[in-house]
């Protein structure tokens, strides 16, 4: 019997999901389900679904598994009409850039039995540069060697955690088990804070009265600083995910200001050799981060903290090998 998952959202990473799946063939039902019936249709004919729903009510009631691939100003929405139609034991998989508040949404309307996991993709270096989004930016590939974080309550049963884990490693990337305060620092230093980054610069940039002119002089380094703010989230769900966030957001843009000040300064001061030190240690950081992230050596940097070993649900226990217990290995 296979196991249906339920796809909400079918955009980049709602598709890339299907697409992944699609190798192991008759253990899964992918649903899908868009607002955008084009999209949805487009996604079945890439081999990313197995049936379209246009009906969001019908495609949940029979999910085991339900992923919300959406941005998060339609979180709450979704999970107030979903939430009666789920059945007792479905785990409900939010992919969206923030943890604290949709937590607090899904303990607040979703009934008990069914079970909120926040699933943040990370995805493979291999599209790290790539800026093509939506349906078309979906690939089978596009979680290799990257991570999921997998973030919940502490009144979150373990077999949903379980069964969290075992569909990031199915899409070939590592789970990575975090705190959802965890989470929402990282991704409002690390998700958010580059969109309002390359946000600033293009409005500082074409506000000003000689931008007809300098637009001509606007090369690479101001393409690609910018290009977030247009291939990453709509300016609805970045605005969102900065207010749900906001003392993360405030705190990283309070040290983003402060680095710009210091930069700011030596400038000024016509401090060359602090300006260089400067430059040279922020190009070697980022060197040395693009160097981990595409090694993606992540095993044994993160060790679940609970005990899960027992945990294993059914649903996965054909495709997974079982994991010895860190004791055992």
């Amino acid at each position: 019997m296979s196991t249906q998952i339920t796809i909400i959202g079918v955009g980049q990473i709602g598709t890339s999901v299907g697409l992944a799946l699609e190798r192991y063939e008759g253990k899964f039902l992918r649903v899908g389900h868009d607002i955008d019936s084009g999209i949805t249709n487009k996604a079945k004919k890439m081999g990313a679904l197995d049936k379209v729903a246009f009906n969001l009510l019908a495609a949940v009631e029979d999910a085991d598994i339900v992923v919300m691939a959406l941005p998060v100003d339609q979180v709450r929405e979704t999970l107030s009409l979903i939430a009666a139609e789920l059945k007792e034991g479905v785990v409900v998989l939010d992919t969206s850039p923030v943890r604290g508040d949709p937590t607090g949404w899904a303990d607040e309307l979703l009934p008990k039995g069914r079970h909120y996991v926040g699933f943040t993709p990370l995805l493979s270096p291999l599209y790290l540069h790539d800026v093509t989004g939506g349906v078309d930016g979906a690939h089978a590939d596009l979680f290799d060697h990257g991570l999921f974080a997998i973030s919940a309550t502490t009144e979150t049963i373990s077999a949903a955690m379980r069964t969290a884990s075992d569909l990031a490693e199915l899409l070939k990337a590592t789970p990575l088990f975090a705190d959802i305060m965890e989470v929402d620092g990282y991704m409002a230093a690390l998700h958010v804070m580059p969109q309002l980054i390359a946000g600033a610069l293009s409005q500082a940039a074409t506000s000003q009265p000689g931008w007809h002119e300098g637009r001509k002089f606007a090369g690479r380094a101001y393409a690609q600083v910018s290009s977030s703010i247009t291939n990453l989230d709509e300016p609805v769900g970045l605005a969102t995910a900065a207010a749900l966030n906001k003392q993360n957001t405030v705190r990283v843009l309070d040290g983003m200001i402060a680095e710009l000040q210091t930069l700011r300064d030596e400038i000024e001061a016509g401090d060359h050799e602090a300006l260089e030190k400067h430059l040279q240690k922020a190009r070697e950081g980022r060197q040395q981060w693009w160097a981990d992230r595409g090694a993606a050596n992540w095993i044994g940097e993160n060790i679940p903290k609970m005990d899960l070993a027992a945990a294993r649900p059914k649903l996965f226990g054909r495709l997974l090998p079982e994991r010895k217990r860190p004791e055992e290995e």
